[in-house]
């Protein structure tokens, strides 16, 4: 008879905890629940069950045999009901598109969805000075941002984020919430150029969470070192954090997650305390570092000077983006290496091209690659860019895709941590529908610890 009342006892506890989320229809209800869920912390989730079934949709709406509830929740309904008559602010569409028919690649509902994007001109967008007016009010928003974490595993592993960016503070703030967990770090560089609304945007965020901050913020220039020198802001500013972290990812404000925070802590526990960084040996690129390159009026020039050679470290390339362990990053303040190759780099086109890459093949370099192997091209899967003459079915910008709905049935299938590129006055529904993927993996994830809480429950195991 106690066993009975203790499986009632939870049944009927996962059904208020449904309801609560249908009736409120955001995030706070489900990380309100796990307050209450103590036992939740105790496991490592290694062996869950698989739900009996599961479905995504637009609504983010997760229905289970075992023990029949149903379950809705869209955590931007509140959140966006605030500027305009529905969820999805200056959409060309009355509905939201069925976003598991588009991520299943139907045709029919792909093509509707582009060509009417394509035929409505451009998504309007929230104002920046608009979202600064609201984001002064922490409340606004903060009941939109986790408030716990959804596992141990997640709060034992907490990783720092640099974000980069410059505009379109809607956009960023999409990327923020897609990206916020508790026990992680974000520092954020807006740069000098941008608008007062946006930077006080970002600083009304900023105050609102104890684990977020915005460092120093200088002009950034496209190719010069100041797109390096931002990042390495955050970067000394997060090693000086009182703020644990294990490794650092960067972003900008046009990337997008392709994983939930549980599957990124999974690939980087995967490294073993390696770096994730592309590198490579590019000699026909030497043009980069053979002239001394100077910023003027905010624009890099070439100044035609021969620039002196740099002794005794050998240049490699690979992407500006990357994921690094807190050892490495102690390194790069600290070598006298990592200081010179920094210092001479400074005249230098793209220095950040150069910087990680090279660094990762250092000697002594915490998490490099083995350099013995020095003709080895090493790729990264932190983050996907997808060049000229790979798969596009948005458009190419600077030689890079920018995202479009079509690509969504192969976006969900990468491997990799993040993407880029998103516009969303180009294309929302491509992130609306991550969006509304990434959080139904993670509702399925909590759903998941519940089966298994019910299964030891009523096989008598002790939690």
């Amino acid at each position: 008879m106690k066993k009975i009342l203790q499986v009632l006892l939870t049944v009927t506890s996962f059904c208020g905890l449904i309801i609560t989320l249908y009736l409120s229809r955001n995030f706070m209800p489900l990380l309100s629940a796990l307050k209450i869920q103590s036992t939740y912390f105790n496991d490592s989730f290694d062996d869950l069950p698989k739900p009996l079934i599961v479905n995504f949709s637009d609504s983010f709406m997760i229905q289970k045999q075992s023990p029949g509830c149903l379950q809705k929740f869209d955590p931007y309904i509140g959140y966006y009901s605030r500027f305009g008559t529905n969820n999805y602010y200056g959409s060309v569409f009355k509905n939201k598109p069925r976003c598991d028919k588009i991520i299943g690649n139907d045709n029919h509902n792909i093509k509707h969805v582009t060509d009417k994007l394509k035929n409505s001109g451009k998504r309007s967008t929230i104002s920046d000075q608009r979202l600064a007016d609201f984001s002064s009010n922490c409340s606004n928003f903060t009941p939109y941002f986790p408030v716990l974490p959804f596992s141990k595993a997640e709060l034992e592993y907490p990783i720092a984020y640099i974000l980069t960016a410059h505009r379109d503070a809607e956009q960023v703030l999409r990327l923020l919430q897609a990206i916020y967990v508790p026990q992680n770090i974000y520092c954020i560089h807006a740069d000098s150029k941008s608008s007062l609304a946006f930077h006080n945007v970002l600083r009304n965020f900023a105050k609102c969470f104890d684990n977020v901050f915005l460092t120093k913020s200088i002009s950034v220039v496209y190719a010069s070192y100041s797109r390096l020198e931002a990042d390495l802001l955050c970067m000394n500013d997060l090693l000086h954090s009182k703020k644990p972290w294990k490794y650092v990812i960067n972003l900008c404000g046009q990337d997008f997650p392709l994983k939930t925070n549980r599957e990124i802590v999974t690939y980087l526990k995967s490294l073993h305390g390696k770096n994730d960084v592309e590198t490579y040996l590019a000699p026909h690129l030497k043009w980069r570092w053979q002239k001394v390159y100077k910023t003027i009026n905010d624009q890099l020039i070439n100044t035609a000077k021969d620039k002196e050679s740099l002794t005794g470290i050998e240049l490699f390339k690979g992407s500006a983006y990357y994921a690094l362990t807190y050892e490495f990053c102690r390194f790069v303040f600290t070598n006298p290496d990592a200081i010179r190759l920094r210092n001479w780099l400074k005249t230098t086109y793209s220095p950040d091209e150069n910087f990680w890459a090279t660094l990762q093949r250092h000697r002594d370099a915490p998490g490099r690659y083995d350099n013995t192997q020095r003709n080895k091209r090493y790729n990264m899967k932190i983050k996907l860019a997808r060049w000229g003459g790979e798969s596009c079915k948005g458009f190419f910008l600077r030689g890079v895709c920018v995202f479009g709905t079509g690509d969504l049935p192969s976006l969900v299938k990468e491997e990799y941590m993040f993407a880029n590129k998103f516009i969303l006055t180009y294309d929302h529904i491509t992130v609306d529908c991550l969006t509304s993927y990434r959080y139904s993996k993670m509702v399925m994830d909590y759903a998941e610890s519940l089966d298994r809480m019910v299964n030891r429950r009523m096989s008598g195991t002790k939690l």
